[in-house]
């Protein structure tokens, strides 16, 4: 499913992302703490199936609500919020679903089961059997190292695109800016024209390298956006994160030693906290 969220707070953002992340991990999840991005993005997009909003930010979410139903009348709409008593009102606009924080996998999950118009671009669908080999192949535990169709370990046009593939991989799928990218991962805190060009450079090496071992759709850029096909990709993180056995007891602790910026990374986090 196809889904935008808007809060006023990044970290509130972010958690949001992550449970939704979890709950469909193949879908497509854009959040802002910007209100003009968050109606920018749903004016570029038709295909978008719920718009999370928090009701209480510096632009009032009631309001933003009624906005919104007058812009597109087929949109599903969740409102949440830390503090119950703005229920009635929301649910006097006839919205999908009221979630109190903390947003739960739970409580995510019955907003989905009551939803007033039906998904428009559904589940995403797991990969066949016979599609399998055509992963590309991932490990993030110890050094990051990406295999090839052929099972060979596939070299990067430079170290500054495979560091941003490993960035990528790290978000799981979430949409991610260049400017997050330099930030992050080159600790460019000067987002200037110079940075700009590098960090596209850097995107379209890696998209070129990954289209000359076949793995083209891997990358998807938007408009403003970059982020993996985790459809298209076999990963020991993914799998971990997902519950498999084996793969939580191939961690042993170490996460994409090669960077800096992966030990502070959300994806670490919840690794540790689910594996110990």
């Amino acid at each position: 499913m196809h889904t935008v969220t808007v809060d006023d707070e990044s970290l509130a953002v972010s958690a949001m992302l992550r449970v939704l992340g979890k709950k469909d991990p193949n879908g497509t999840h854009f959040g802002t703490v910007r209100v003009e991005e968050f109606l920018e993005y749903i004016g570029a997009h038709s295909d978008i199936d719920i718009a999370f909003i928090d009701v209480e930010m510096k632009t009032d979410g009631i309001t933003l609500t009624k906005k919104l139903k007058a812009m597109r009348n087929d949109l599903n709409i969740v409102i949440y919020s830390g503090h119950p008593q703005y229920k009635a009102d929301a649910l006097d606009l006839h919205v999908s679903s009221y979630i109190t924080k903390p947003v739960t996998e739970e409580k995510l999950q019955t907003a989905l089961d009551n939803l007033r118009f039906p998904l428009k671009t559904g589940a995403a669908a797991e990969p066949k059997a016979d599609e399998a080999a055509k992963l590309l192949k991932v490990t993030t535990f110890g050094s990051f190292v990406v295999y090839n169709g052929n099972g060979e370990v596939m070299k990067f046009s430079s170290r500054h695109a495979q560091a941003v593939f490993a960035y990528l991989i790290d978000r799981c799928g979430y949409p991610v800016s260049p400017q997050d990218i330099a930030a992050d991962v080159f600790e460019i805190t000067d987002y200037d024209s110079y940075a700009s060009k590098r960090i596209s450079r850097y995107i379209s090496e890696l998209r070129s390298d990954l289209a000359g071992a076949g793995f083209e759709d891997i990358v998807i850029k938007e408009s403003r956006t970059v982020k993996i096909n985790k459809k298209r990709v076999s990963c020991d993180l993914y799998a971990a994160l997902h519950g498999d056995a084996a793969a939580r007891a191939a961690f042993r602790g170490e996460y994409m030693i090669d960077y800096s910026w992966a030990e502070k990374s959300e994806a670490f986090r919840d690794l540790t906290e689910i594996v110990g």
